[in-house]
């Protein structure tokens, strides 16, 4: 699937360069469909591969700092402005 990918991204590159060349040897419109085509299929299939680490690791990551940083006992003081002193067990 790696390969797949690699190949999709030098498709679209490719494509998109030559289309701007006068050297081009293959009709403007023609290659623009196939470039417009791949990027296409690249956007459908960003979700299922690792290139969605690229977006969601810095996410998960974000998170994951955020909840190391709470205070200690920060979680029972939520629950007292939350629900009042007789509050809830977290």
């Amino acid at each position: 699937m790696d390969y797949l990918l690699l190949v999709l991204v030098l498709n679209i590159f490719i494509s998109g360069f030559v289309a701007g060349r006068a050297w081009n040897p293959v009709p403007y419109d023609s290659l623009m469909l196939f470039h417009t085509l791949n990027g296409g299929i690249l956007l459908l299939i960003t979700p299922f591969t690792k290139v969605a680490h690229c977006v969601l690791f810095p996410l998960i990551r974000l998170g994951s700092e955020i909840a190391w940083r709470f205070t200690p006992q920060g979680g029972d003081e939520v629950v007292k402005t939350l629900h009042g002193p007789q509050g809830r067990k977290i």
